[in-house]
């Protein structure tokens, strides 16, 4: 007899939030039934977004195993109502866990790349949407056929929705490109589900700190496998306009890329210690820079 906890455990989730023990699949040996791929999305007040992201998903041509899902922040815009119709259309599919109160992104990213069952997770932001329908069995193929290889991404649209023209983001990089800045475009990753909560424990004063948290996840990753690239454009990356522009979020923002770098340009991964060193010397000089062309900024305004 098979004991099987996953319906249970997505209506329990949203009670108690004891997601991680709940949305894992067991047999009757207590060992855990993995699908290929769990796609997981994360979403806060994302209603006029997220239909595209979850029809991106769910248009996916792939032979693999596979399910969605989907952590809300306890949304108030109707996003979680939407999802909502999604599951119950699609329960085979979509699993939904609204958070009992508002946790924040860090803490509600963390709750759901942890409670992914499949081997491999695809990410995806409630704002962002993929556009190549092979992109799950493309990414999904390159991991498989490359054992040692513990991240793949490929490229994006970047579309700003001041109505500025789109551009496409993300390039082939190493290892040592990567610890001088992070040229991948979040929703276009597939990783291999490997020891995750390590991750967290090791950087978790970190990652409260730091203002972004999927870079330091990319290099933590590379640590321990190769990293690999699909030339392809596979999803559209939205950017709100009104974003990060005060002046003492961008001096955060530096501080955090300075932090993350010095962080991990210390482990022993061959890198490029002369780029690293002109990478931080950069920022720096952003850093000190960054007040005098606001103030420029403002008087030209006024």
């Amino acid at each position: 007899m098979h004991v099987n906890q996953l319906e249970k455990g997505a209506v329990a989730s949203r009670r108690n939030n004891s997601f991680i023990d709940n949305l894992k699949a067991f047999n009757s040996e207590g060992e855990s039934t993995h699908v290929d791929v769990t796609v997981c999305v994360i979403t806060y007040n994302h209603v006029a977004f997220i239909r595209d992201a979850l029809d991106g998903i769910l248009k996916q041509r792939t032979t693999c195993s596979w399910n969605v899902l989907v952590f809300d922040d306890r949304s108030t815009d109707g996003t979680t109502e939407i999802v909502q119709a999604y599951e119950r259309r699609f329960p085979d599919r979509i699993r939904l866990v609204v958070q009992e109160k508002n946790v924040g992104a860090l803490e509600n990213w963390k709750q759901l790349l942890l409670s992914a069952d499949g081997r491999y997770i695809a990410y995806i932001e409630g704002d962002d949407y993929w556009i190549s329908q092979d992109k799950i069995e493309k990414q999904l193929n390159i991991l498989n056929n490359k054992p040692d290889v513990g991240i793949v991404y490929s490229q994006a649209k970047q579309e700003r929705r001041n109505g500025s023209k789109p551009v496409v983001i993300g390039r082939r990089a190493t290892r040592n490109d990567l610890i001088r800045e992070n040229p991948i475009p979040s929703s276009t990753v597939m990783f291999r589900n490997i020891n995750l909560s390590d991750f967290f424990s090791e950087l978790d004063e970190q990652l409260k700190c730091w203002k972004m948290s999927d870079w330091p996840l990319w290099l933590w990753i590379t640590q321990r496998g190769e990293i690999d690239f699909l030339p392809e454009t596979t999803a559209v990356y939205n950017i709100n306009h009104n974003s990060t522009t005060h002046i003492t979020q961008k001096v955060k923002w530096i501080q955090s890329k300075i932090s993350i770098i010095k962080y991990f340009k210390g482990v022993p991964k061959n890198r490029s210690l002369s780029g690293v060193r002109l990478r931080l010397v950069a920022l720096y000089a952003e850093l000190l820079i960054a007040p005098i062309l606001e103030w420029i900024r403002v008087v030209r305004l006024r």
